[in-house]
């Protein structure tokens, strides 16, 4: 892949706004009312140097300001060009269409029309204009199966719909004025046209080539929609709809929640029985049953896409190893804030690349080429990104006739009657006394717009009207799959969806047996053993739906005994008593938190000293909390030679705990606001307000950790003066699930360890003893020190134990005839080590527990019983890859470069011959060994230490020989 990044050349004053590829050209439209044309094949050329960067040249640009400015009008960027698009004409020929809020324009025959270098120049004409400058375009979209081009426009609320044949209107859909349109989706198949809407609402329309509509499903408050038009297609295979920036469909109904049951995979897309719990996630609707979530995009917290464009290709790639061949989408997104440009592969459901931040400034637009191989992109400080890939990076093309084999999957919609007048099929009513009737977008009947779950004769008499609709196509239905006649009545608190019923086959024809449905679908849901029900088979697993009950008490209940009375509990030895000036703040954001920490007490002076040097002492002082008697935060050098004051400050707030890094002072007050201090004095940043008190202030070398009361992490990088990573959280280590209680809330583990290494990375022991350390570049929490491998690794330290010592020492003595023990005494042996430390507190923690019997019982009972025999070794191989990958996480190269060398030993021993291979052949990287460094060394020095401990081994010498002669050291071996 290649990246071509070629400023455009604009003023600061105007931007690109959208992007379109016709025949090979790239068409840009800018604020300033310019269309400017570019070779595709010339960017992608250079993109790969195939002709120098100075060569590239626009091939011509056309100013529209004056032909798209709409008179009288004074609303600031409203008369900016901000949408292109292009349909195919009756010539045969494409027609380009761009415009602005509230005027569109076209050209037929576009390129010969719109080059400058052609003398004869028609004027464009006008396909819209608005009558009103308070009505503005929010969309354009063009459908190349039903030739039809969709204007959706606010304010008046209407979807217009016209022929780019003829460019006349053919219809268009009302909305009510509560519903404004922003965003529309066109679907390959041509057959449904979907509508984001600014009341969070999703709706699906059928469109046939006329004109006519029927409105098929709605999805409310689905999508978090701001007065912004957010650019989106759907895959060519049409197999699922497309959602950004997506809301957590939790309900209290039941009918809502058990959907997620029912996830299954469908056209070769993954499932996702999980729903967003965001509203910032993309999520893809299966396109049969726009219920179900099948695949979800996990974004990073902090890009809220705005763009998602589809590959107009679907790709193919063999897998060699497993000699199957993969079909799979590719998309791009981008946020409205971030620069960055995401690729992802919908098969794996993971990025392909990540562009971060890519460009300072937002994307404001993504096209692919027509063949797949290139995206262009565009920010909004002008600069064109090219994105150029080879065939190989993305896979083979599928044949168009494949493709539409694809489609041809996908379930048919019934045909729509053709169009006809509406104003009679309007005088249809349904009556309702409590909800005020609205028109429906479908098909002109009247319904509430009131949503009732508990109604039933709305749903009712609107089955009554559409049943009577649609009896005479109930032929035409029997080859699609039956529905449960349950699943109707989850829709009847919205618009009745008439492609449900009609999917029916069992529905039966004469009048009599449709009043039986209306009465059917007006009763309680029937058991799942009535006839009259209809279900679906479900091939995935089932899951659990989350509970949402609130504790009936947010207090602890003291303990009864069997006679009712309350058990006291036993009074531990009072501590000497301290001068608090206060119990704190009582904040109701804290009370009903997730998580919940202690903070410390407000003392009346203490006094704080570095590790690193304990001639630095910081001393505060605190006053009132207030102007009248300010906290006094004093820096004094205690040295033998010279004692001095080096730096005071007030602070109108209490003080209530310290840190110290490198070159810097931090405090942090009983209200959530942290000031940091350089050794003289200054200050670095202004105050930190973090709403909340802190529980832990931590820092080592140049960074500063903070975990507020209610479980919020941040580590600062103070030497850049900005945060290392996102805002994290310490609530997936408390065990949530395991401290679910149905009445009262209950307690989790303490944290006992809460700080950061001189890397940045924050470390986190837990009461149980487990140690965790939080990953940057999985933006998640890793596992270190685990209790369960003292019971069964040979490798777990527990030396400092003298009761196990000698049991530790003896497992390691018969085991070991290669040297493995002494190189596990070296890295046992590491004082600096943080894995040595973690698993001490795991130690300790056992011990203080009394769990430490426990490691006698598992030597005599689990490993004598069947199935069990070679539990030990499994363990210590697992304990030492974990140790292995956090060395190399934590950047401890040289108890990296042991523990590799012992463990490659210790499965040589084992004859585990395919595990030894792959860690060679991850040490050899394809041949680049040189200058590729792994743990602070270079790969082939790794690779060297490890074959020449494993040489002596006889039974994977074969393995170890190929590696040598490939790196050139066979004739030291021979």
């Amino acid at each position: 892949m290649k990246l071509l990044k070629y400023p455009i050349g604009i003023s600061n004053t105007s931007s690109v706004n959208a992007l379109d590829s016709i025949d090979g050209k790239l068409v840009l439209i800018r604020d300033d009312g310019n269309m400017v044309v570019w070779s595709q094949q010339k960017l992608i050329d250079a993109a790969f140097d195939r002709i120098d960067i100075g060569e590239l040249s626009e091939d011509f640009s056309l100013d529209l300001s004056e032909i798209i400015t709409v008179k009288n009008t004074n609303h600031v960027g409203y008369n900016n060009l901000k949408y292109i698009t292009h349909c195919e004409n009756s010539k045969g020929t494409k027609t380009l269409i761009v415009g602005s809020y509230y005027k569109l324009i076209y050209y037929e025959d576009w390129y010969n029309n719109c080059n400058p270098a052609n003398k004869i120049k028609p004027k464009p004409k006008v396909l819209y204009q608005g009558k009103k400058l308070s009505s503005t375009v929010t969309d354009v979209k063009y459908d190349p199966k039903l030739n039809i081009i969709f204007i959706l426009i606010n304010n008046k609320n209407k979807v217009l719909l016209f022929s780019s044949k003829t460019m006349k209107k053919l219809s268009e859909i009302t909305f009510v004025d509560a519903i404004q349109p922003i965003t529309g989706i066109v679907d390959p198949m041509g057959q449904i046209f979907t509508v984001l809407s600014l009341d969070q609402s999703v709706r699906f329309y059928q469109i046939k080539s006329d004109g006519n509509y029927k409105l098929i499903k709605t999805l409310q408050k689905k999508v978090n929609i701001y007065p912004l038009n957010y650019k989106i297609n759907m895959p060519p295979s049409a197999n699922f709809y497309p959602l950004i920036n997506y809301i957590s469909a939790h309900s209290t109904d039941e009918n809502a929640t058990n959907n997620v049951k029912n996830n299954s995979t469908n056209n070769n897309s993954q499932t996702n029985a999980h729903l967003p719990t965001s509203s910032d996630s993309t999520v893809f609707l299966d396109r049969n049953d726009t219920s179900k979530v099948i695949t979800t995009l996990v974004t990073p917290p902090f890009l809220k896409n705005t763009v998602l464009k589809f590959s107009p290709i679907i790709y193919d790639k063999l897998n060699t190893k497993k000699n199957t061949r993969t079909r799979y989408n590719l998309l791009a997104t981008s946020g409205s804030k971030e620069g960055t440009i995401v690729v992802w592969n919908t098969k794996r459901v993971k990025p392909l690349f990540n562009a971060l931040k890519v460009s300072d400034s937002p994307i404001n637009d993504i096209i692919w080429a027509d063949d797949g191989l290139t995206i262009f992109a565009v920010s909004n400080d002008n600069v064109l990104y090219n994105f150029a890939f080879q065939h190989a990076d993305l896979g083979e093309a599928l044949p168009a006739s494949e493709v539409e084999s694809l489609l041809n999957k996908n379930i048919l919609l019934p045909e729509l009657e053709d169009l006809v007048d509406k104003s009679a099929a309007a005088k249809i009513k349904v009556e309702n006394n409590d909800s005020k009737n609205i028109k429906s977008e479908n098909s002109g009947v009247l319904i509430s717009d009131k949503t009732d779950d508990s109604s039933t004769d709305l749903a009712t008499k609107t089955l009554s009207t559409e049943v009577s609709s649609i009896t005479k196509s109930q032929e035409e239905n029997k080859s699609r799959a039956d529905l449960s006649v349950e699943q109707n009545l989850v829709e009847s608190s919205q618009t009745m969806p008439v492609n449900k019923i009609q999917e029916n086959s069992n529905l039966p024809k004469d009048q009599d047996a449709k009043k039986n449905v209306i009465n059917n679908l007006s009763k309680k849901p029937q058991k799942k053993n009535d006839s009259q029900t209809v279900t679906l088979k479900n091939s995935s697993m089932d899951f659990n739906s989350p509970a949402y009950n609130v504790p009936k008490d947010l207090r602890r209940k003291p303990k009864e005994d069997a006679n009712g009375e309350i058990i006291k509990k036993r009074q531990k030895k009072d501590l000497e008593s301290m001068d608090f000036l206060d119990n704190g703040l009582l904040l109701s954001n804290v009370s009903f938190s997730r998580v919940r920490l202690g903070t410390p007490k407000i003392r009346a002076s203490f006094e704080y000293s570095p590790v690193s040097n304990k001639n630095l002492v910081l001393d505060v002082k605190n006053g009132t909390g207030n102007e009248q008697k300010p906290t006094i935060i004093t820096l004094n050098s205690k040295a033998k030679e010279t004692s001095k004051q080096i730096f005071k400050d007030f602070i109108p707030k209490f003080v209530t705990i310290c840190a110290a890094g490198d070159f810097f002072w931090a405090c942090a007050t009983e209200d959530g606001i942290i000031y940091v201090y350089s050794d003289s004095g200054k200050r670095m940043l202004p105050p930190l307000v973090l709403g909340v008190p802190c529980s832990f202030l931590e820092a080592s070398s140049k960074y500063l950790l903070c975990v507020t009361c209610i479980g919020e992490l941040y580590c600062w990088d103070l030497e850049q003066l900005k945060l290392s990573f996102p805002c994290t959280t310490i609530y997936p280590l408390l065990n949530p699930s395991l401290r679910y209680s149905d009445d009262i809330l209950t307690r989790a583990e303490n944290i006992t360890v809460c700080c950061v290494t001189d890397k940045g990375i924050p470390l986190v022991t837990l009461s149980n003893g487990d140690g965790y350390m939080f990953d940057r570049d999985m933006e998640t929490w890793a596992l270190i020190s685990d209790g369960w491998w003292a019971y069964g690794s040979q490798y777990w330290d527990m030396t400092n134990q003298t009761n196990f010592s000698s049991l530790k020492t003896n497992k390691l003595d018969k085991t070991d005839n290669s040297g493995a023990s002494e190189i596990m005494q070296l890295i046992n042996n590491e004082t600096d080590s943080i894995v040595n430390y973690m698993e001490r507190k795991t130690n300790d923690e056992l011990i203080r527990k009394g769990r430490i019997k426990n490691l006698q019982r598992f030597a005599r009972t689990i490993l004598m019983k069947e199935g069990f025999e070679n539990i030990e070794e499994i363990v210590t191989l697992s304990h030492l890859e974990n140790r292995i990958l956090v060395t190399l996480k934590l950047e401890e190269s040289k108890e990296f470069s042991r523990l590799l060398v012992l463990y490659c030993l210790r499965i040589s021993e084992l004859g585990y011959v395919d595990r030894l291979n792959d860690v060679l052949q991850w040490l050899y990287n394809g041949g680049d060994i040189e200058n590729s460094k792994l743990g602070g060394e270079t790969r082939k020095t790794l690779l060297e230490s490890v074959l020449a401990a494993c040489s002596d081994i006889r039974q994977i010498q074969r393995i170890t020989t190929s590696y040598a002669s490939a790196i050139g050291i066979i004739k030291d071996i021979v």
